[in-house]
C-alpha cells in the first residue's frame, strides 16, 4: 500500500485481485478495512494488478511511496530477507527466507527455518531486506519456497502506468466537511470497521445507506464513526438495526465517545443488548459532546456471519 500523487494505491498479484472490480483491503493491527477499485492494465503473463482506495479510511496508514520499491545497493544483492504476512487478526508474521536463483524479473525465496512453511494465502506478501521491500510472493510449488516478483519490476510497471494512465482511474476523496449521509440523525463523515466484509458489496459504508454490512468476526467487532461538522456534536442517542434472516444478530453492544480531533481517547458512554429481532437503541440520554462514536459488538445471539442494516446517531 503506497501513496502516489495524493491517492492511496495497493500493489497485488492479479490472481489475488480475482475477477471482481472491488477488493477489500485490511491493515495490520489496529485493523482498519476499506474498499479498493482494481485495475489490470498489464499484459498477460505479468501477475500484477493495482487498486486505488475508494475512500479515506486508510489515508493515515498509507504512508509508503512507490519509490520504496526501487532497489538500493544493499537490497539488490540481499541474500536474506523477512517475509511479512498479516493474519486475519491483524498480527504480523515475519519468516526468515534465503534468496535463491535471482533472475532478471524474479527470485526464489526459501524458508530458512525448517519448522515453518509457506502457507496458503501467502501470494501478495512482500519480502523485506531491512525496511525495504525486495519482492512480492506470486506462486509456490513447494511448502518451503515461493517465487517472488522483484520489487524493481513492480516499481517500473506501476510507475509507468500511474504516470500515463493513473489520472483516469483516480477516485475523488470526500471533502473534509462533506458528510456521507445526513438524511437521518447527525451527519456522518466516515465509517471504519476493524472486521472486513465477507464480500466487497457488503462494505461497512452500507450502514449509512442501502444494503447490509456483513462480516465474519474473529473477535469483537468495532465500528467507528467520524461525525460531520466543524466541531463536536451533542450526541444523545444511537440506534443500530440488523436483518432478521440469513445472518447472526449481535447481542451485547457497548458505545464509546471521543470529543477529540484525532479519535484516540474514547471513553465508555453506555451499553445494552440488541433484541433478537435486530434492534438496538440506547434511548434518549443526557447529551455528550463527541466527534467520534465507536460501537463495540461483544457477542451475538448465534454463530455465523454477522449482518447489520442501518446505524443512526442523534
Amino acid at each position: 500500500m503506497f501513496n502516489h500523487a495524493g491517492n492511496c494505491y495497493v500493489a497485488l498479484p492479479a490472481h489475488v485481485a480475482g475477477p471482481l472490480p472491488k477488493v477489500t483491503v485490511a491493515t495490520a493491527a489496529p485493523v482498519v478495512s476499506d474498499q479498493a477499485t482494481v485495475q489490470k492494465p498489464f499484459w498477460e503473463g505479468v501477475d500484477l494488478a493495482v487498486a486505488v482506495m475508494d475512500r479515506g479510511a486508510l489515508s493515515e496508514r498509507c504512508t509508503a511511496s512507490l519509490s520504496d520499491l526501487e532497489p538500493t545497493r544493499r537490497t539488490r544483492g540481499a541474500a536474506e530477507a523477512l517475509l511479512l504476512r498479516i493474519t486475519p487478526l491483524g498480527e504480523e508474521e515475519r519468516l526468515p527466507v534465503r534468496v535463491l536463483e535471482r533472475g532478471y524479473l524474479s527470485f526464489t525465496g526459501e524458508i530458512a527455518d525448517g519448522g515453518d512453511v509457506i502457507g496458503q494465502g501467502t501470494s501478495g506478501a512482500f519480502a523485506f531486506s531491512g525496511a525495504r521491500p525486495i519482492g512480492m510472493a506470486i506462486t509456490s510449488d513447494d511448502p518451503s519456497r515461493a517465487l517472488f516478483m522483484r520489487a524493481e519490476e513492480i516499481a517500473i510497471n506501476l510507475g509507468r502506468y500511474l504516470s500515463d494512465q493513473g489520472n483516469a482511474f483516480r477516485v475523488a476523496q470526500p471533502a473534509a466537511n462533506v458528510p456521507i449521509r445526513a438524511s437521518e440523525g447527525l451527519p456522518i463523515r466516515q465509517v471504519i470497521a476493524n472486521s472486513p466484509p465477507t464480500l466487497p458489496q457488503f462494505a461497512p459504508e452500507n450502514l449509512l445507506g442501502d444494503g447490509f454490512y456483513v462480516t465474519r468476526p474473529s473477535g469483537m467487532i468495532e465500528i467507528t464513526l467520524r461525525l460531520g461538522g466543524a466541531g463536536p456534536n451533542a450526541v444523545h442517542r444511537v440506534r443500530l438495526t440488523a436483518p432478521t434472516e440469513g445472518y447472526a444478530i449481535p447481542r451485547a453492544i457497548a458505545v464509546y465517545l471521543d470529543a477529540g480531533e484525532d479519535g484516540d481517547r474514547f471513553r465508555f458512554w453506555t451499553q445494552g443488548q440488541m433484541t433478537p429481532d435486530g434492534a438496538f437503541d440506547t434511548g434518549p440520554l443526557a447529551p455528550r459532546n463527541a466527534r467520534w462514536v465507536r460501537l463495540v459488538l461483544r457477542s451475538a445471539w448465534s454463530e455465523g456471519d454477522v449482518g447489520l442494516d442501518s446505524l443512526t446517531v442523534e
